[in-house]
């Protein structure tokens, strides 16, 4: 064996010494040696969830979209929007499209919006169908989260 290889303890496979990962077994190493930085820091790690090999800087993993700071994961996700609240909103101000405000779905309150006040309400005839049936048919809000 030499200076640029290392042996997996798990399986024995002779691996590059910069390897994250045995190649045969794909047991994760704890440190690439020379795959340090000046500093003496990793230049790669694995991802937590994947354990595929990142950027060890990386705020969020390019493989499967994790955030890997908890304070990350936390804005990340808002919290969900009440459907009862949309479904009141949709049935009292549909015309105007509010309910998609609220949700998220701004470009569809928008168009509900302008369609209303730029044909002097008689785009209401059209909008207001189109909430009641929002109110039955719409689930998710704009980031894509069941509303509750």
């Amino acid at each position: 064996m030499g200076d640029n290889e290392k042996v997996c303890d798990a399986c024995g496979e002779v691996n590059a010494r910069t390897a994250l990962r045995c190649a045969a077994c794909h047991d994760p190493f704890t440190t690439a040696v020379s795959n340090l930085t000046p500093q003496g820091e990793p230049m790669a790690k694995l991802c937590p969830y994947c354990q595929e090999e990142i950027n060890s800087a990386a705020r969020k993993c390019k493989h499967c979209g994790e955030y890997l700071d908890e304070s990350l994961q936390k804005r990340a996700l808002p919290a969900p929007k009440l459907r009862i609240t949309y479904q009141m909103l949709a049935f009292f101000l549909g015309g105007l499209g509010i309910h998609n405000f609220y949700a998220g779905h701004n470009t569809l309150g928008l168009v509900q919006l302008l369609l209303t006040l730029f044909t002097g309400g008689l785009g209401a005839f059209i909008v207001i169908p189109w909430a009641l049936l929002e109110i039955f048919a719409t689930t998710k809000d704009g980031s894509g989260q069941k509303m509750k």
